[in-house]
């Protein structure tokens, strides 16, 4: 078994590259779902290039994505962080910080997505991973979470 298997990483099937005004994206199906993913690194990927991509855990709209660069000297992996549309307007810095483990920008997705997306569902795992990690605001929304029923997973 290849070690990008063992490590749980799954390749982007017909990944396609493009440059926007929103910056990088690569388009493809992972396991069967169809993923549209903003990368926060400022290195463009080849469309022929083979896209790996891994689910941060306990942060479903965040990836690791590692893509093959190549140049008139050589090729190279590059590492970045991928993420849906759903968390753009936080913004860059914090999906990356957030990406990192940083306790308050993990909360400031769960925050964006509860209050100002109003998708509680999505919003509950960043709230929770926050609140467990001790920003007292995290803990404030968490407990509200519990009191919503559509914040539970829907049938």
């Amino acid at each position: 078994m290849p070690t990008w298997q063992r490590e749980g990483w799954q390749p982007l099937m017909s990944s396609r590259a493009h440059t926007g005004t929103a910056g990088h994206t690569v388009t493809g199906d992972v396991e069967g779902d169809y993923h549209q993913l903003h990368l926060a690194a400022g290195q463009p990927v080849d469309n022929a290039s083979p896209v790996f991509v891994r689910q941060i855990a306990r942060k479903p709209d965040l990836f690791d994505v590692t893509y093959l660069s190549s140049d008139a000297f050589g090729t190279y992996e590059r590492k970045t962080v991928g993420f849906l549309e759903a968390i753009l307007p936080v913004g860059t810095d914090i999906i990356g910080k957030a990406a990192e483990g940083d306790a308050a920008a993990t909360y400031e997705i769960g925050r964006y997505l509860l209050w100002e997306a109003n998708s509680p569902f999505s919003a509950a795992p960043y709230i929770e991973a926050a609140a467990i990690a001790g920003v007292f605001d995290a803990q404030v929304d968490l407990a509200i979470l519990q009191l919503l029923p559509i914040a539970k997973k829907p049938n």
